[in-house]
This record gives C-alpha cells, sequence and structure tokens, in this order.
C-alpha cells in the first residue's frame, strides 16, 4: 500500500478449499491471501499460526521486514 512500505497478507485458516475460493471470489480482498493446498497445514496446524503461536481466529498482527 501507499509506496510499498506496507503489505497486507491475510493468513487463511479455514479447511475447505471450495469455501476459501469462494469466499475469496466474492470478497475481491485487496491483499493476497495465504492459504494451504496441503490439508495437513490448514487450520491451527498452518505453518504460520504456528510459528507466531495463533490459538484463535481472528488476529491481527504487525509483522517487520525481519519476521518479528
Amino acid at each position: 500500500f501507499g509506496d510499498g512500505a506496507l503489505t497486507i497478507l491475510g493468513v487463511n485458516l479455514d479447511q475447505d478449499e471450495a469455501v476459501v475460493d469462494s469466499y475469496l471470489e466474492q470478497a475481491d480482498l485487496p491483499w493476497r491471501t495465504i492459504f494451504f493446498a496441503n490439508p495437513d497445514q490448514r487450520g491451527l496446524r498452518n505453518p504460520l499460526a504456528r510459528a507466531y503461536g495463533v490459538t484463535t481466529s481472528p488476529q491481527y498482527w504487525v509483522v517487520d521486514a525481519q519476521g518479528k
């Protein structure tokens, strides 16, 4: 956004790919959404959720360029 100093990413923790696809098509979000194709990496098993200690949804995080 703006001059590129801010990037917004969504991390989807749903399980059902068809539901995610339908939602994203309807919502027309202006940012990228991460959803893992591997069913073992969905929901709270999502590697990003695990790395940041996410246990409930929704959550909002501010992460710097180094991932902190």
